[in-house]
């Protein structure tokens, strides 16, 4: 009987010594408030003094036996108050962290070696290079504008029959002695990738019937080939296509936004190859055209496929190693990529 009744006394004992001491404890922290006080004035609480009370409510369910200072009302307030504080708190977004200071000055050298690389580009690049950098964090460090979203409609159209469609289009070039040539480009809607390019300084129905037998050596025949309204495509040009199974789409005058990709890649040959060199003769044209295609179906990164190339290359793991870079065309483009250290 003894031993049960000291198993019950004992947590008694215990509970009222707790009492005793949080009210001792709540009545000199009321005896310092009124210590601080100078002549007379209005109490002076602190945010200290109130976090106490609110604490205090929160563990010792007789606080208002002990309160002297303030009305209990007042207490509940500044729990109240510092409830919305904490949510307010812990629903703010965290800032994006800064990137290491290797990341930034590699991000740098890249946009001083490539002026004509923009923050998606960048972005691509560190990718292949196993290093998860958003476009975002990328302009952060060069200062570029946001992308504008993409368009929808008849671009969702083109990217659901990519598999099957094919594009063509004429690219003129002048050379260092003002001859014109004309550079014809079939282009594979589904990766990006140019099937086939030729070079003449006189085109005809004949001659351009004759490229899309080239480009189609292996009977990888597309469904459906886009193109204008260009006289080149002549009705030998016509029976070619249709006799290889294929269907031409002409797309209205004056709306080179239903070929869009191929147009693209026809600004792209200006501005990232063409508009920074002089070409000098035909030879040299295709020298450049396959050396820059090299690049671009093989280290390239494109927004449309997500950041990958037109030709698959596996993504390296971010492990340690010297990033080293290759140029292209004599420094006007580089690929990096990672090596021993």
């Amino acid at each position: 009987m003894f031993v049960q009744l000291l198993f019950w006394m004992v947590p008694l004992l215990f509970l009222g010594r707790r009492e005793q001491l949080l009210r001792i404890v709540a009545l000199q922290q009321q005896l310092e408030v009124y210590q601080r006080q100078q002549n007379g004035r209005r109490l002076q609480l602190t945010d200290e003094d109130r976090r106490f009370w609110v604490m205090l409510r929160r563990r010792w369910p007789r606080w208002r036996e002990a309160l002297v200072i303030v009305k209990p009302e007042t207490v509940v307030a500044w729990h109240r108050r510092l409830g919305r504080w904490w949510q307010r708190r812990q629903s703010r977004r965290p800032g994006r962290p800064p990137l290491p200071d290797h990341l930034q000055a590699l991000i740098r050298r890249m946009v001083a070696e490539n002026p004509l690389w923009g923050q998606d580009r960048i972005a691509g690049e560190l990718s292949k290079l196993g290093l998860d950098v958003s476009p975002r964090s990328v302009a952060k460090y060069m200062g570029d504008p946001a992308p504008r979203p993409p368009s929808v409609g008849w671009m969702a159209f083109l990217n659901a029959q990519g598999g099957h469609i094919w594009a063509c289009d004429w690219l003129r070039v002048k050379t260092v002695t003002f001859r014109t040539l004309y550079v014809f480009v079939v282009m594979a809607h589904g990766r990006r990738r140019v099937m086939h390019f030729q070079i003449t300084d006189q085109p005809s129905d004949v001659w351009v019937a004759q490229q899309i037998v080239e480009a189609t050596p292996f009977e990888e025949v597309p469904r459906f080939l886009i193109r204008d309204g260009d006289p080149l495509y002549g009705q030998t040009f016509v029976r070619r296509t249709h006799a290889r199974g294929i269907r031409t789409i002409q797309i209205p005058k004056g709306r080179p936004q239903c070929n869009c990709y191929v147009e693209r890649l026809m600004r792209t040959f200006r501005q990232e190859c063409l508009n920074h060199l002089i070409v000098l003769d035909e030879r040299h044209l295709r020298w450049v055209l396959r050396e820059y295609l090299a690049y671009y179906h093989r280290a390239r990164p494109h927004q449309g496929l997500d950041q990958e190339t037109p030709l698959p290359r596996p993504r390296l793991v971010c492990s340690d190693g010297v990033v080293r870079s290759r140029p292209v065309l004599g420094g006007l483009h580089h690929d990096y990529f990672l090596t021993a250290a």
